[in-house]
């Protein structure tokens, strides 16, 4: 596990779904009870249920896979797999806080709450890194373009290999060339 702090990328990674399970776990409860007082009150009697909540979620995350890809090529397959990794998440801790304290002060709608946030927080910050990046290679790309030095490539093949072809081209940063079509 200490490993992982070796690459910044992956911690920060993990920070950033820490701080979605914490808001998303505080949002179900506000949107569950309609306001932000009750939270407050609850807030004292469930802190440590809380923190098992939340250590579940980290624990999970890790372990469901969420850290072995890249962010810049999410797709549909890694939208999966923070789905899953969701929903196991709400299933490990709301069973954890039941053996802890029989989730006496946690309405079972703030589980349920709690995972749709965390799969919409969890994968929206993902394709948004995604789609901050795609902007920047096209930028880069437009840039490089406008001194007239890439070369118009023809990419024969609509399959999935030229796709892969052409985000190759995109990603890899030649920016020698430019995709003129398929």
């Amino acid at each position: 596990v200490f490993n992982v702090f070796k690459n910044s990328r992956i911690f920060i990674a993990q920070c950033h779904d820490i701080i979605i399970a914490i808001l998303a776990l505080g949002l179900s409860f506000v949107l569950r009870y309609g306001e932000w007082e009750p939270f407050g009150i609850l807030l004292d009697s469930i802190a440590s249920t809380l923190a098992t909540i939340l250590i579940c979620h980290a624990i999970v995350f890790y372990f469901a896979g969420l850290y072995r890809g890249i962010w810049r090529f999410s797709s549909t397959a890694d939208l999966i797999q923070v789905m899953k990794a969701s929903m196991l998440a709400v299933v490990v801790s709301l069973a954890i806080s039941f053996l802890e304290s029989r989730a006496l002060n946690i309405p079972r709608s703030v589980f349920l709450i709690d995972g749709v946030l965390l799969v919409l927080g969890l994968g929206g910050g993902r394709f948004f890194y995604r789609l901050l990046k795609d902007r920047k290679l096209m930028q880069e790309s437009n840039a490089f373009a406008d001194q007239g030095k890439r070369i118009n490539v023809l990419i024969v093949g609509c399959g999935s290999a030229g796709e892969q072809i052409c985000r190759e081209i995109l990603y890899r940063g030649n920016h020698n060339f430019h995709v003129a079509g398929f």
